[in-house]
Parts: structure tokens; C-alpha cells; sequence
């Protein structure tokens, strides 16, 4: 009797053990569920948080990208601006010094000019009034040589009178073709000077 109530208690110890082992086994599965879940909801996060991740590296190596092309961009136009500024400034100047000195030779000129017709000028009148004076002279000279003349032909007979008067005609019409020809070439002078 003992033997059975001893085989009795082993077997509700056996049967105790064979329960606690199950829910042992049950609480271990449920600690492995529970971990599986937690790791897989992790490994979900950290595959969301590296998704995250590489998402931003790219943006920010976008913007980098972005920042360092206009950077390039910003360069190039102050560059060119730089360079069309010294540009204009050199067509400024050389058409400031074309200008300066295109007026200097005109103004040059026009007193070359001017000197030149001064003188020009100065030497017609100088030379009508050589030749007039000289016409003057010889009108004068011409008038005492006719004053003469007609004296002399007074003096004289009426044959010779005749002869000396043809001469004297001949003589008259020479002196005032000479006298025509000479205002001729004075009236070029004569215009410059009343201009003048």
C-alpha cells in the first residue's frame, strides 16, 4: 500500500511536472512571439528610420548639388558683369579720346583756316592797293602826257594837228584798254575786300 500511494504521489508529481513543463513551454512560446514580434517591429522601425535616412543623405546631397551649381552660376555672371563693365569703360574712354581729340584737330583746323585767309586776305588788299596806287600814278602820268600833248598840238599846224591827234586817239584807246585790263584783274581783290 505504500508502494502504491508512493507511485501515486509520483505519478501526480509526474503529472504536475508534465503541467508545469507545458505551460513552461506555452510561457516560452508566448516570450518568443512576444520577441519575434518586438524584433520584427524594430527591425520595421529601423528599416523606416534607415529609409528615413537615405532620404534625407540624398536630399541634402541634392541641395548640395543645387547650392554649389548656382554658387557656379553666381561666379560665372559676376565674372561676365565684371567683364562688360571694363569693357564699356574702355569704349568710354577710347570714344572720349576720339572725341577730344577729333575736336582738337578741328578747332586746328578752322584756325589754320582762318589764319590762312587772314593772310590770304591781307595780301589781296595789299596787292589791290599796290595796283591801285599804281593806276593812280599812271592815270596821272597819262593826264600830264595828254595835258602835253594837247599843248603841243596847239602849238603845231592843222595838217600835223591831224596826225598828232590819230596819235593821240591811238595812244587815249591803248591807255584805257590798259586801264580796262587792269580793273579786270582787280576785281577779284576788290570783291575779297569788300566782303571783308
Amino acid at each position: 500500500a505504500a508502494a502504491e500511494e508512493r507511485a501515486d504521489q509520483l505519478e501526480q508529481d509526474l503529472s504536475r511536472v508534465r503541467y508545469l513543463l507545458t505551460e513552461a513551454r506555452a510561457g516560452v512560446a508566448h516570450l518568443q512571439a512576444v520577441k519575434d514580434r518586438e524584433h520584427h517591429s524594430s527591425m520595421s522601425t529601423f528599416s523606416g528610420l534607415e529609409e528615413e535616412r537615405r532620404r534625407l543623405a540624398e536630399a541634402v546631397k541634392r541641395s548640395e548639388e543645387n547650392e554649389a551649381r548656382l554658387q557656379r552660376e553666381l561666379e560665372a555672371t559676376q565674372a561676365k558683369n565684371e567683364a562688360d563693365r571694363l569693357r564699356y569703360e574702355k569704349e568710354l574712354a577710347d570714344l572720349r579720346a576720339q572725341a577730344t581729340e577729333t575736336l582738337a584737330r578741328e578747332r586746328e583746323d578752322a584756325c589754320n583756316l582762318r589764319t590762312a585767309y587772314e593772310r590770304e586776305l591781307s595780301l589781296s588788299q595789299s596787292r589791290f592797293h599796290d595796283a591801285r596806287d599804281a593806276e593812280r600814278e599812271r592815270f596821272v602820268a597819262n593826264s600830264r602826257e595828254n595835258d602835253e600833248l594837247k599843248s603841243l598840238v596847239e602849238a603845231i599846224s592843222p595838217p600835223t594837228v591831224m596826225a598828232v591827234q590819230s596819235q593821240l586817239d591811238d595812244h587815249i584807246n591803248r591807255l584805257q584798254s590798259r586801264t580796262a585790263q587792269l580793273r579786270q584783274e582787280m576785281g577779284h581783290p576788290t570783291a575779297q575786300a569788300a566782303s571783308a
